[in-house]
């Protein structure tokens, strides 16, 4: 419980702060206790009002869209009542399904002497920052800031973003073979990909640092180069442009005429294949531990979404 009143800036600060642990406070008013997720975010509005000094906006622990990407939040709660204690219970766990960004909110309402005091306690996942150069290994934690920070495609490292597209394609197909070979004489050539039918894909990966950026025709000419003087007919170029040109398209219908194989990946479509790099509800294990008397009821409620693509294209 703040001992004296803060100032607006740090109790918003407060309120913001993306790391797994508790933010707790213990209110005591005579209100209903809320029987919902939906009352449970009005009372939280309500009552942390008497900290703010001047107007600010909701904290986005009390919204209902992700702070990050403004998706949606998936909720799950569960209410039980605890007789010995004499004792209400109220959990609710939000979860952008989106960047993987969650959060818990759990209240008890005890009803000494009349009285309903209220003790609240939450979860925040933490929200890592990166800088452009990345190290191997952190492809979970990539995927998870760039989902929250898109322009961050934009930014990364290329050499790292060549190991990002590797990673890529060994989390969305099975039984397939990665190979990352991008150095300063690979001929054009950033990934070896060889599907589950042994064909053997060049895979070229550009990095482009305008988020309107787009990719020209001349890229898709280079692979085509590539791919001849390599005896190969099948080829990809990963982009974090916006969009390829309609003369890069042209080019590979044309190719296709000629029974080379071209496909094109920009920035949307890369984005979409995170998913399965994506950790699989990273809140179980805190409500495990921290708020077991939830954790089973809020996996049941809120279903797994990791899965493999089960084809190609």
């Amino acid at each position: 419980m703040y001992q004296s009143k803060p100032t607006a800036h740090q109790v918003y600060d407060e309120l913001n702060m993306e790391m797994i642990g508790h933010f707790g406070t213990n209110i005591s008013v005579n209100d209903r206790e809320p029987e919902s997720h939906r009352e449970l975010k009005a009372y939280l509005s309500r009552h942390l009002e008497r900290y703010i000094i001047f107007p600010l906006s909701l904290p986005s622990m009390v919204s209902f869209s992700c702070p990050f990407c403004e998706r949606h939040l998936a909720v799950a709660e569960q209410r039980f009542v605890d007789e010995e204690r004499y004792s209400n219970h109220l959990g609710a766990l939000e979860y952008c399904t989106s960047c993987h960004y969650w959060r818990s909110h759990y209240i008890e309402t005890f009803f000494p002497g009349g009285n309903i005091p209220h003790r609240y306690n939450s979860l925040i996942s933490k929200a890592r920052v990166f800088d452009g150069a990345l190290p191997e290994g952190v492809s979970i934690e990539f995927a998870q800031h760039i989902r929250r920070n898109k322009h961050f495609w934009n930014n990364v490292n290329p050499t790292y973003l060549e190991r990002l597209v590797a990673d890529i394609f060994r989390s969305n197909y099975d039984a397939v073979e990665v190979v990352h070979v991008g150095k300063p004489d690979d001929g054009g050539i950033d990934v070896i990909f060889v599907d589950d039918q042994k064909r053997q894909w060049l895979i070229q990966v550009k990095r482009r640092q305008s988020p309107k950026a787009s990719e020209s025709v001349n890229t898709v000419r280079n692979l085509l180069g590539t791919m001849v003087l390599s005896e190969s007919v099948y080829g990809m170029v990963i982009s974090t442009a916006d969009h390829f040109t309609y003369r890069a398209y042209d080019a590979v219908k044309r190719a296709e005429e000629c029974g080379m194989i071209v496909k094109l990946f920009d920035k949307a479509k890369l984005d979409r294949m995170l998913d399965p790099i994506l950790p699989d509800r990273p809140w179980i294990g805190p409500m495990r531990r921290l708020m077991p008397q939830f954790a089973e009821e809020f996996e049941a409620q809120i279903p797994s979404t990791k899965y493999r693509q089960a084809t190609l294209w």
